[in-house]
């Protein structure tokens, strides 16, 4: 018996569509965690400094990072999408010749 040796890529299990649709829904986290921080960035730079002074940490730093890092990933997310959108219309396209 001869066993495939790419039967544990799991694109083959599901298909490009079914990864499209996976990474569409992975994009939606960090999107709700950009608006999230984001939302609270805001909230502290309206924030009186006194305030603020109380923290122990860069409050304003924090939410900034925590609002560009999830952006940086949504954007990753969705390069991976609109690379796995090329490849399925590539694979139908050549199907089609």
């Amino acid at each position: 018996m001869k066993i495939n040796k790419n039967i544990f890529i799991p694109h083959r299990w599901i298909g490009l569509k079914g990864l499209t649709r996976f990474f569409i829904f992975l994009f939606y986290i960090p999107f709700i965690i950009f608006l999230y921080s984001a939302t609270q960035w805001i909230m502290a730079l309206l924030t009186p400094a006194e305030k603020l002074a109380t923290y122990s940490a860069p409050i304003k730093q924090l939410w900034a990072g925590a609002a560009v890092q999830s952006l940086l990933l949504a954007v990753l997310l969705c390069t991976v999408i609109a690379v796995l959108k090329t490849l399925a219309d590539t694979a139908k396209y050549t199907l089609k010749k």
